[in-house]
């Protein structure tokens, strides 16, 4: 009987190629002892005894527990647990312990040992054939060196990929047991056809539970490889590991064998007795062929002689049918001629009917032909005013373009008109600034030679005060008055007044030095303000215009200021004065000559991306997130298994995509995730983007690389990205259970953070049944369960993708959701109130999305509706952004591509829905409602 095993740790590997193990057999016996008195009409219950003993050892637990033994005086059990480590913790909480048991006064006393496993030793088999009479140690087989084994599961010994999986091989017995020496032999009766009839035995052995089990002889080259074996398989069970991990276990009786299985005797004896069976086989065969042969010469016979009578009566019966078909024809003749004189009559009745008709149909031709002139001239003279008409219209659309073109021509000399008087502000405002330049070094020179003015001054005076006592003091004169003499202070005073001079000219400002000084410095603050109080209006108006640009498709004009943009009508974007800067450099040269940084951005978006990939493959943001603190590059770089410098290298990038924060922490550099990063890009989040990243680098990556080839050839480039046939569009989207687990994972990701959004843009709560047409992983069908309460939602879509939602996604505690397999294109689909489509028809090519649309019209129940779930474009098709790089995406991976809403409108007018709404939610995803009349 085979056991799962959910421990591996204690397993020794016995042949990694065929992933079996030996594992120890772990088993203790348990006795209870029962009181002595019982009192009348009670009764102890086996059952509650064990039930006590499995929550004496919890937490432990028994793998297998069951009664081996049970009198009036104890009860005995056998328990088998996963490792050997655990017999002595099961041990110590069982052994002298006791039992109290409700409508009883005595205890019951527990004794717990651990079970000696009853496998032979060397001395046993070392005493066996020393003392055996009819044994030659010399000989093989009649020596130690032959292992029997009883009980091995025929699949755990088959040929892989063989036809017959319940049928052992020798090579792979041999294959394992060659890890304990070299083997000379085995023998596995029930491969041999005769054994069964030679033995009067049957080898084919079933194990209730399990699978077909089989004996085996194993004769080994050397003694101590037959040691080996024993000695390593004592007091073990085999155990299989499967390729997903999974183990299971089952126990085997492994002896020496004692009947000289594998001697040359025993093996002659046995190839006689097959030779003999095979004769004998040969000898029935004969007779069964012979007797074969004999039936079928009689039954020749018998066949030949009825086929005689059958032709004397088939010759009688032919000849009365042949006096009857005489009889007949003279009969037939006779009534043929009455007939012919008939249909003559008839005839002739028949032509003159026939004239007066072709009369009446040329009577009537000529009224036709009446009728056709006069609506031909009808139509001439109503084709000739359609034409007029259009001539009409032609004229008028042409001089509506003529003056388009004309206010078009006046709007763009507009513009350059502000372009230019933006060229004059700028030029002035340069020549602000350069004189406010100028007018502050004049200020700091001024200041520097009133400085030295004072200095000179001052050190003068104290000269002067420090002359010798007796000198006559003089009263000083104005000239007297500056040390130095007159030259230098003319000098002085020279310099400053050329100063100011320079200045007044160029500033036009009061001839007083601290005047001069005071408005200068007034100025120059006021300037500075001035240029920031600009820039920054000019970098909010830009902001502005972007938002509105980016909102409604159209910019529209800033009444409170005519010169701060520029205003364009839709297609072409607005561009705000700081662009125009930056699109033309200060000599006016053209804008393909400034520098290119949205196309570099363009250029080398895709790093972005792939930086991103490559940080959450390598599990970056859960490390992260798992150590609650921040970490070093380091420590990073350990826990995700990747180089120091690359790892180093990554989170810089990450940083400078706001993806990770950083600290400093004594001189080193930690990092932490962003709060987005801890959301939407680790794998525990609720709201994980995990699997849509993984999604979009493995395939929506390489599927890109041909997107050449997809806008050359017009079609999706499965075919060269994975060598899959794009014939089946959901084949190649499908081709591996892998791949389809991926994208399931990717619509559960995406739905988990739009789909609320999505099934609330319109009120659903008067459709009760739901079906969700391609429902994959079940997650809008949650978000309909959780917004409305009272429905009830079914997922159809393939049979495959339903399995995998089942085992992955959808929980069978879920009542409300259940699945519906089938091909939505070929089986019938459940009725319903409302049919949702989230991103199908986006798959599918016009033709085959009103094909779908017409099935789920004739299926809908009367007064209900399909809502579509896709991304809408403009209705000019100019944006979103995201959505036309969405089209492009549909273009190399499937038939279909993004719609508007018009168009989406006119798939369902065209399958019979009406009354048909669309609402934007400001995500990505929008929605679009049709509804089915009631009729009377």
């Amino acid at each position: 009987m085979t056991t799962i095993v959910h421990d591996t740790s204690e397993a020794v590997c016995l042949s990694a190629e065929f992933n079996l193990y030996l594992k120890p057999i772990a088993k203790v016996t348990v006795s209870v002892a029962l009181p002595q008195l019982k009192l009348p009409g009670k009764s102890i219950s086996n059952w509650e005894v064990m039930e006590r003993i499995k929550a004496m050892v919890a937490p432990e637990q028994f793998s297998a527990l069951r009664i081996s033994k049970s009198t009036m005086d104890f009860i005995r059990f056998e328990g088998e647990v996963e490792n050997k480590t655990v017999v002595k913790s099961l041990l110590g909480r069982l052994d002298g312990k006791s039992i109290k048991l409700s409508g009883f006064t005595d205890v019951l006393k527990v004794r717990a040992v651990e079970n000696k496993v009853d496998f032979p030793t060397r001395h046993d088999w070392d005493s066996f054939f020393r003392d055996a009479k009819d044994m030659n140690e010399t000989l093989p087989g009649e020596r130690p060196d032959t292992i029997h084994l009883e009980g091995l599961p025929c699949r755990w010994f088959s040929q892989k990929n063989s036809p017959f999986p319940d049928r052992p091989s020798e090579k792979v017995l041999i294959a394992v047991f060659e890890t304990f020496g070299k083997v000379r032999n085995v023998d596995i009766p029930m491969l041999d056809p005769y054994r069964e009839e030679m033995l009067d035995k049957n080898f084919n052995t079933f194990s209730f539970g399990g699978h077909l089990n089989f004996e085996a002889y194993v004769q080994y080259q050397e003694y101590c490889g037959f040691t080996k074996a024993m000695d390593t398989m004592r007091g073990m069970k085999l155990m299989l590991k499967g390729e997903d991990g999974k183990a299971v276990a089952c126990n085997i009786k492994v002896t020496f064998d004692t009947s000289k299985h594998l001697s040359e005797l025993a093996l002659k004896r046995r190839t006689l007795e097959r030779m003999k069976l095979q004769e004998l086989e040969r000898q029935r065969e004969e007779q069964k062929r012979q007797a074969k042969e004999e039936e079928e010469r009689r039954k020749e016979m018998e066949r030949k002689q009825k086929e005689q009578e059958e032709e004397e009566k088939e010759r009688k019966k032919e000849e009365r049918l042949r006096r009857r078909e005489l009889k007949l024809r003279e009969k037939e003749q006779r009534k043929t001629l009455k007939k012919v004189r008939r249909q003559q009559e008839w005839e002739q009745k028949k032509l003159q009917m026939k004239i007066a008709m072709e009369e009446r149909r040329l009577l009537l031709a000529q009224r036709n032909l009446e009728s056709i002139r006069l609506i031909a001239e009808l139509l001439a003279r109503a084709k000739a005013l359609k034409q007029q008409q259009q001539e009409k219209e032609r004229a008028e659309r042409k001089e509506q373009e003529r003056q388009e073109q004309a206010r078009q021509k006046e709007e763009l000399a507009r513009l350059q008109q502000l372009e230019a008087c933006r060229r004059k502000q700028e030029e002035e405002l340069r020549r602000v600034e350069v004189e406010k330049d100028r007018s502050l070094e004049l200020q700091r020179r001024e200041k520097e030679l009133r400085e030295r003015l004072l200095c000179n001054l001052m050190k003068k005076s104290n000269d002067g005060s420090t002359k010798p006592p007796g000198t006559q003091e003089k009263v000083p004169t104005k000239e007297a008055s500056i040390p130095g003499g007159t030259d230098e202070m003319l000098e002085v005073l020279g310099r400053l007044n050329g100063v100011k001079a320079a200045e007044s000219k160029e500033k036009r400002v009061s001839k007083s030095g601290a005047q001069a000084h005071a408005s200068g410095k007034n100025r120059a603050m006021e300037e500075r303000r001035g240029v920031e109080e600009r820039k920054t209006g000019r970098e909010g108006r830009r902001e502005e215009a972007a938002r509105i640009y980016c909102h409604d498709g159209i910019q529209k004009p800033d009444p409170t200021n005519q010169s701060s943009t520029i205003i364009l009508q839709s297609p072409v974007k607005p561009v705000a004065m700081d662009e125009c800067r930056e699109m033309t450099t200060p000599e006016g040269t053209p804008a393909a000559d400034a520098y290119p940084r949205k196309i570099l951005e363009y250029m080398e978006g895709f790093l972005i991306s792939k930086t991103m990939f490559t940080s959450c493959e390598l599990g970056v943001y859960d490390v992260l997130l798992g150590a609650g603190r921040p970490l070093s590059a380091e420590e990073i770089s350990q826990a995700i298994g990747a180089s120091l410098d690359g790892t180093e290298r990554l989170l810089a990038a990450c940083t400078g995509l706001q993806l990770l924060n950083t600290h400093k922490d004594d001189g080193r550099v930690l990092y932490s995730n962003t709060d987005q990063a801890s959301v939407y890009l680790t794998r525990s989040s609720p709201l994980s983007l995990f699997q849509s990243i993984q999604y979009n680098s493995r395939t929506i990556y390489f599927c890109w690389h041909h997107l050449t080839d997809a806008v050359r050839e017009g079609r999706n480039q499965y075919e060269r990205a994975f060598g899959v046939s794009s014939k089946d569009l959901f084949e190649a989207l499908y081709r591996c259970d892998e791949e389809m687990v991926k994208f399931m994972q990717l619509m559960n990701s995406i739905w988990n953070i739009c789909g609320k959004d999505v099934v609330r843009a319109f009120d659903l709560s008067p459709f009760k049944a739901i079906c969700d047409l391609g429902g994959c992983s079940g997650a809008l069908a949650k978000q309909c369960t959780s917004s409305y309460p009272e429905c009830t939602v079914t997922i159809f879509d393939l049979p495959k993708v339903v399995r995998m939602s089942r085992e992955h996604f959808v929980s069978e505690a879920d009542l409300r959701i259940s699945f519906h397999q089938g091909d939505f294109f070929k089986d019938p689909l459940p009725e319903a109130d409302l049919y949702i489509l989230a991103r199908i028809l986006h798959d599918w090519t016009d033709e085959r999305c009103i094909e779908l649309l017409g099935r789920v019209y004739e299926a809908c129940n009367p007064g209900g509706g399909v809502l579509l779930v896709e991304a809408l474009l403009h209705d000019d098709g100019s944006g979103p952004l995201t959505v036309q790089l969405y089209s492009l995406n549909m273009l190399v991976q499937t038939e279909g591509r993004e719609r508007t809403a018009p168009q989406y409108s006119a798939l369902l007018a065209a399958a019979g829905f009406t009354n048909i709404q669309h609402r934007l939610t400001g995500k990505i995803y929008d929605a679009v409602l049709g509804h089915k009349e009631v009729r009377d």
